[in-house]
């Protein structure tokens, strides 16, 4: 990730849900209009879950 970040053709941002509920799907919209306004060609949203048996 260290050398990624270095690339001044990526931008990375990390988030968390900060204790809501529901993780960040009410959000994730607005998260995604950032980039696509700056004429981003991909954009990838990763996420983690604690899955059915965490």
């Amino acid at each position: 990730m260290d050398g990624l970040s270095a690339d001044p053709e990526l931008f990375i941002r990390s988030m968390g849900s900060r204790g809501s509920l529901g993780g960040l799907f009410r959000v994730m919209m607005d998260v995604i209009r950032v980039p696509d306004t700056a004429d981003f060609d991909i954009i990838l949203v990763e996420t983690v879950s604690k899955g059915l048996f965490g």
